[in-house]
Formats: C-alpha cells, structure tokens, sequence
C-alpha cells in the first residue's frame, strides 16, 4: 500500500516546464559567454565546437547544483549511506507495510526528471542514442520509485 502526500502526477506534470526553464537558463548563460560567437556569419566548426562545450559545462553545473539539493535533502534521512552523512540504514531504502512518499523526495524526483527531460528533448535528442536509452531507463526508474512508494532507493540512486 504506497501513500503520497500529495499526487506525484502532478509533479510530474510539471517537469516539461521544469525543463524547458532549465534549458532556457542553460541558453541565457551560455549565451552570455559566446558572446559574438553567435553573429550573423555562418558557424564554423570551431563555432560549433564552443557551443558544444558551453553546453556541456552547464550540464556539469546542473549535475552539481541537483547533485547538492538532493544531498541537502537526503542528509539526515536514515537510509542515505553513513559515508554521505546519513544514517547508514539500508533495510530503510525497503520501507514494509504502508510506504509513505514524502514530498520532498517526491520534489527531488521531479527535478531530476526534468533534468533528465531536458537533455533527452532539447539537447541531445536522438542524436546520440546510448545517452537516449540512458535518459529513458533512468525516467522509467523514477517513475516507478515514486509511484511504487520506493522513492528512498530512487533517491539513493539518483544521488
């Protein structure tokens, strides 16, 4: 019996938003470092080479800012791992009976999906596609943890 406080479709339903706001933050910094790299002329390869790293700098800097959010979240929670300040509870990442969902992991979840959104749609696409499966396994692996009510082992995964 899974319980949540409050509907996690709903979250859910907010991750596109999430995401495409998350890449319009991506576009507006780095944009604001290539400065005349994007002028009228036509891109040339060493163009498109710096706007490939912009982009993957901004990755790197989402990956630590939802990286430190989860963390800030989970750091008391008896489940997390002793090594990352938890309690080192494993037999907790299984609650048995009712599994109550809180919303602040339910909130985690949520970010990280729009994350993960926001790569597989605006950015990589299917270009490149071992980072498409990577990014369809890894929503269908927060999906279920939420709505199965195994949002702590999500969580721990997602981390």
């Amino acid at each position: 019996d899974v319980s949540h406080e409050f509907s996690p479709l709903n979250l859910y339903a907010a991750a596109l938003p999430g995401a495409a706001v998350l890449h319009g933050m991506g576009l507006m910094c780095r944009m604001s470092l290539e400065g005349p790299l994007l002028g009228l002329r036509r891109p040339s390869q060493k163009d498109v080479d710096a706007q490939r790293y912009l982009a993957r700098s901004w990755k790197i800097i989402e990956v630590m800012g939802l990286s430190f959010f989860g963390w800030y979240i989970l750091r008391h929670e008896p489940f997390l791992p002793s090594s990352l300040g938890g309690g080192g509870q494993t037999a907790a990442l299984f609650p048995k009976g009712q599994r109550l969902v809180p919303s602040t992991l339910a909130t985690y979840h949520a970010f990280r999906f729009a994350y993960l959104l926001e790569w597989w749609i605006f950015e990589d696409g299917m270009q490149r596609p071992l980072l498409t499966m990577h990014h369809i396994a890894t929503s269908i692996l927060l999906c279920c943890a939420v709505l199965l009510g195994l949002a702590q082992l999500g969580s721990v995964i997602i981390l």
